[in-house]
């Protein structure tokens, strides 16, 4: 009778154990998230495009966290680029690293840049240069 018991406790152990991981999972964007790690509360906005910066695209902005909880060192911004604002031609897609913990209502700079990707050849054809689906992730 105690070995059934005991049985039966580990087995109701077990399933908190596996429930408390799931939620967490869940909560976390770790599963079934189209964007694992991607950071939400991350608000970017662009201040300039310059084609100045050692023969490579870069682009340069401010970050605001919007949320209410720290964005912790390292993290990451990502950017795909174009070759103009109509997006019919796609270059490169690029990431820099955040060194930093961004806090809530804080906003910091950033800077990416990329060589021009697939436009490496004519980069200096498009002085119009664009950078979209600016984000963040972890």
């Amino acid at each position: 009778m105690i070995k059934e018991k005991l049985k039966g406790n580990q087995m109701k152990r077990l399933l908190l154990l596996l429930l408390s991981f799931l939620i967490i999972g869940c909560e976390n964007n770790i599963i079934g998230s189209k964007n694992p790690g991607y950071i939400e509360y991350a608000s970017f906005t662009v201040v300039e495009y310059d084609l100045k910066y050692t023969n490579w695209w870069r682009v340069n902005g401010t970050v605001t966290n919007t949320g209410n909880k720290s964005i912790n060192r390292e993290w990451y911004i990502s950017a795909d680029f174009y070759t103009d604002s109509t997006f019919s031609t796609y270059c490169s897609h690029t990431y820099s690293v955040m060194d930093i913990t961004l806090y809530p209502g804080e906003t910091v700079n950033w800077s990416i840049t990329t060589p021009g990707g697939d436009c490496i050849e004519d980069r200096d054809d498009y002085p119009n240069f664009v950078a979209t689906n600016i984000q963040a992730y972890k």
